[in-house]
């Protein structure tokens, strides 16, 4: 892993770290359908948060990882 790998970011640990509480969280709710519907629908938006920041540290040049980390960062509403 080099320093520049995106799992050392902390917007990423943060991604990871949260998608491990959603899971959490949920195992404590009931087992009905509304629960189990909305548990996978916040399981998939939290976890394409870390996704795309990983997708843009594949990207090749710096303009593309930035555009990609910006359009997260929004979507997250970090930042308007």
């Amino acid at each position: 892993m080099s320093y520049f790998d995106h799992h050392n970011l902390i917007y990423f640990q943060k991604a990871k770290q949260g998608t491990k509480e959603i899971v959490l969280l949920f195992s404590h709710l009931p087992g009905n359908k509304t629960s189990e519907v909305l548990y996978k629908q916040i399981l998939r938006s939290s976890s394409s948060i870390g996704a795309n920041i990983a997708e843009g540290y594949g990207r090749n040049s710096k303009k593309e990882v930035i555009k990609l980390l910006t359009t997260t960062i929004k979507n997250l509403g970090l930042k308007s």
